[in-house]
């Protein structure tokens, strides 16, 4: 289950991916410029939601991109009952 929910949310920005601007990209790993998201405060102020963050942005003008070199690993954390 957690593979089939990886490809289909995630599965499009496996590397490697094309460099440059986007129609969309995830939540997961995105950055935003602080005044980009500020312009449109309303928009995400009660809730997070990508698509609609994006399409705002979009909208006025901004770009969203991808970028092959930018790589998140994630590691299991291990916790010690010691």
């Amino acid at each position: 289950m957690n593979w089939a929910a990886y490809f289909c949310d995630l599965g499009k920005y496996q590397n490697p991916v094309r460099p440059g601007r986007t129609p969309f990209a995830s939540a997961v790993n995105v950055s935003y410029k602080r005044a980009a998201l500020e312009s449109i405060r309303p928009v995400w102020h009660d809730s997070f939601n990508e698509t609609r963050v994006n399409g705002e942005l979009l909208r006025r003008g901004e770009a969203l991109a991808l970028a092959p070199e930018v790589v998140v690993r994630q590691f299991r954390a291990t916790c010690d009952s010691a």
